[in-house]
């Protein structure tokens, strides 16, 4: 709830007879706003999402992740939705097969560290296993899911990356037993700001911008590295690159502004941008930025009124105390009566 009109509730409801109540619906509204915060923010997903379905990328990909190369040819983009035997559905953000095998490399995409991140690719493992396992009487390897989760976010990844160091073993000799092949659950981890910017920048590989896009820390920043970006990416990969480009332009500035800067990106080739234009550029996202976390503290503020009516409401506060308390009409609180019968 907002910190202010908390404040404002509290000086209202000294009575002692209503502080216990009062505490109450502020402990419901803190959980329930918690709840409305956790956004997904999805442009991060659709960004790499969209990259990693290029084979030729996929190939890129995987040899930077894990060490591994593949010819583009070799390699299947698969279906990344299952569902589960309760079902459940589930999506992986990347899954790929190499032709002729059993052998799979899933990938997600992280700006958060998951404390549960073994559970779920252990999840995801079991699922693709169950898909693609041997049918009876084939003569065909059981499915090998490597996994690799790539963290963009801020700070540090702090989540275990393997599922034997959750568990504890019955005996110590256990490892005798079962052998220490314990993969299942076990993921590495990439971290986008431990690669090398320099090498980022002289690769050909649209995702490879897509990292550098992501550690840029102003929006001046980020439209220089859109530009230096752009010189590198061969002709055949430019559409995939502008595809990027326009994605995590959107909704920083207007679509026809983005039209402009892939024009000028077509006509120029990355060069010859004057500081001025990237100067009024950074400015536009800027402003954009600044109108939506407006609209987005606008929104907050009204549905910390709504919440703190409703748990008011909850624990039997007169309406004359709620109207003058929180500064809603007599109409509205209506309303929100109705809407919690």
């Amino acid at each position: 709830m907002d910190k202010l009109l908390e404040n404002k509730i509290l000086k209202c409801l000294e009575n002692p007879k209503n502080k216990n109540k009062v505490i109450k619906f502020l402990q419901e509204i803190e959980e329930e706003n918690e709840k409305n915060k956790t956004e997904i923010d999805k442009k991060h997903d659709k960004l790499f999402k969209e990259i990693s379905m290029d084979r030729e990328e996929a190939s890129i990909n995987i040899k930077t992740i894990f060490g591994i190369y593949i010819e583009p040819k070799d390699i299947i983009i698969c279906n990344c939705e299952f569902r589960t035997g309760r079902n459940k559905k589930l999506e992986v953000d990347v899954l790929y097969r190499i032709k002729g095998t059993n052998q799979f490399f899933l990938i997600e995409y992280q700006t958060k560290v998951d404390k549960y991140m073994v559970y779920r690719i252990l999840n995801y493992q079991v699922e693709i296993i169950n898909r693609y396992r041997p049918k009876i009487g084939e003569n065909k390897e059981a499915p090998l899911v490597m996994a690799a989760v790539i963290f963009t976010g801020k700070g540090k990844w702090t989540a275990k990356t393997k599922l034997a160091e959750l568990q504890k073993d019955i005996k110590n000799g256990i490892e005798l037993i079962f052998g220490n092949e314990k993969n299942l659950g076990n993921y590495i981890v990439i971290d986008i700001k431990d690669l090398n910017m320099k090498k980022l920048f002289e690769s050909e590989s649209v995702l490879d911008k897509a990292y550098i896009f992501e550690q840029s820390k102003s929006a001046e920043e980020l439209i220089k590295n859109i530009y230096l970006s752009y010189k590198k990416i061969p002709l055949k990969r430019r559409e995939l690159f502008e595809k990027a480009v326009r994605i995590i332009l959107s909704g920083k500035i207007s679509d026809n502004k983005i039209d402009e800067i892939i024009e000028d990106l077509r006509t120029k080739g990355g060069n010859n941008m004057s500081t001025m234009v990237q100067q009024m550029l950074a400015n536009e996202i800027r402003m954009h930025e600044r109108r939506g976390e407006r609209r987005g503290q606008n929104r907050g503020r009204r549905l910390g009124i709504i919440q703190s009516a409703k748990g008011l409401l909850r624990n039997n506060v007169s309406e004359d105390i709620i109207i003058n308390s929180i500064g809603i009409t007599k109409k509205e609180l209506q309303k929100i009566k109705e809407s919690i019968k």
